[in-house]
């Protein structure tokens, strides 16, 4: 339905890549944020460049894809760091199951809420947001 791949995650995917793209371009951070990555992008030469390609693909992954709630200030969330090594190899992140990571990571954000509303969540709390590429399973809900 979303066209992205649900197979399994591959068993060694957790160790894939490498920082070198953090090293290179969030040398002074100790924690990326969405934010820092879209700065980032704005100021890369708007020519298309590989460097370039490599950053809108992290900013696609970390807004969309594996979303988090606190995106910008002082206590933004920090990128998945997955992602953050993804990008050095765009062949695995044509190949990477990212329906299934974006599902995986959605699960968890719902049992954090179910555990912070202690397992009910009520009609005046039921707004709670929900990051991540969400769109196709709200379609299978609705319909």
């Amino acid at each position: 339905m979303s066209g992205l791949d649900c197979h399994t995650c591959p068993e060694d995917y957790k160790n894939v890549g490498s920082e070198r793209s953090k090293k290179k371009h969030f040398k002074n951070l100790n924690k990326v944020g969405l934010q820092d990555v879209k700065n980032k992008v704005k100021t890369m030469v708007p020519e298309l460049s590989y460097a370039r390609l490599k950053m809108m693909v992290l900013f696609f992954l970390v807004s969309i894809i594996v979303g988090k709630t606190k995106n910008s200030g002082k206590n933004a969330t920090p990128v998945d760091s997955l992602c953050l090594r993804a990008v050095n190899d765009l062949e695995f992140f044509v190949t990477f199951p990212w329906g299934r990571y974006s599902f995986e990571h959605m699960l968890k954000l719902i049992a954090h809420t179910m555990r912070h509303f202690d397992g009910v969540v009520e009609k005046e709390r039921s707004i709670w947001p929900v990051p991540g590429f969400c769109i196709p399973v709200e379609v299978r809900v609705v319909y």
